[in-house]
């Protein structure tokens, strides 16, 4: 039930790679999506690194790709401005570890799946630091369709939002 929705967050997530596009806020999605998907992929193949990175909630490429303060903002709403800022921290980073954690109990499957399935980009679009872009995931005959919103953060692109058919992480959160 709701694992299988966790995990099922983490495997598009880890898919999407659209998080680090570097440069000014025009220069987004597809190319540096392509290379960070790449680079995820490269991090992945030393197993023993990346799952105890993932179960010891240390820094990982997750949270390249991530805007966990963000992800907790949206998902919080209007609720959000009333915490304070300790316990806006403290929201964030059990967003994060939750995240984290549901990786690492996947990891074997996560890793299986963003080795062999295909991949193909869609548009993108980009309004004043915030970016839309998407991808279809071809298995099985079946596609799905991906669509991820990201924030310009810094010097990066990080996802806020992952979107499919029956999915949505700030809602299902």
């Amino acid at each position: 039930g709701q694992d299988m929705k966790y995990f099922k967050i983490l495997m598009i997530g880890l898919i999407l790679l659209c998080a680090t596009g570097k440069g000014t806020s025009q220069s987004l999605p597809n190319s540096a999506s392509k290379q960070y998907y790449q680079n995820l992929q490269d991090w992945l193949r030393d197993s023993v690194k990346a799952k105890v990175q993932l179960e010891s909630f240390v820094s990982s490429p997750l949270d390249v790709l991530f805007d966990w303060q963000e992800i907790t903002r949206r998902a919080f709403t209007e609720n959000w401005v009333n915490l304070s800022g300790s316990w806006q921290k403290r929201y964030t980073q059990a967003v994060r570890k939750r995240i984290m954690k549901t990786a690492a109990s996947g990891f074997p499957q996560i890793r299986s799946y963003l080795m062999q399935k295909n991949i193909r980009w869609e548009e993108e679009s980009i309004n004043k630091g915030k970016a839309k872009t998407s991808f279809d995931i071809i298995r099985n005959n079946d596609i799905e369709k991906v669509n991820i919103r990201l924030l310009f953060s810094g010097e990066t692109w990080k996802v806020y939002d992952i979107r499919t058919e029956s999915f949505r992480l700030i809602r299902d959160l």
